[in-house]
């Protein structure tokens, strides 16, 4: 379920886009559920294994839904790197299906580390890295 600062942050994201119908907002509360469902699931998975795992190890384990096994879903591109005591990822639109947007137009991207902090950004040449706004704590 989306807390209130999620909440906040779809409609000033739809604001920003200039791109508020009912699809743009499920496919942002999507993208940052699956999110939110990566970060259980790396906590689950390092308590069991001593380390954090890729997305094809959280789904072979059972702590994610294979929809993101393949690093994709709902038009973006979960990118996650991994590593022993630690792991990033970075969430952004797949220029692949959006031959529409305009090179400088603004854009969503998320970041995720063991922080547990997601953080965002809406510039279209910056993917959302740690120093980027936090949209959701622990």
């Amino acid at each position: 379920m989306i807390n209130y600062r999620e909440f906040l942050f779809i409609i000033l994201i739809c604001a920003i886009l200039g791109n508020c119908n009912l699809g743009s907002r499920i496919q942002i509360e999507e993208i940052i559920q699956n999110t939110r469902e990566i970060r259980i699931a790396q906590l689950d998975f390092r308590q069991n294994n001593m380390r954090y795992g890729s997305l094809k190890e959280l789904v072979g384990s059972g702590f994610l839904n294979d929809d993101l096994e393949d690093g994709k879903n709902a038009g973006y591109v979960f990118e996650l790197i991994n590593e022993e005591d630690r792991y990033q990822l970075t969430v952004f639109m797949d220029n692949t299906d959006s031959q529409s947007i305009k090179e400088d137009q603004e854009r969503l991207s998320l970041y995720l580390d063991e922080t547990g902090i997601i953080r965002a950004s809406f510039d279209p040449k910056v993917l959302a890295n740690p120093n980027s706004m936090p949209i959701s704590p622990k």
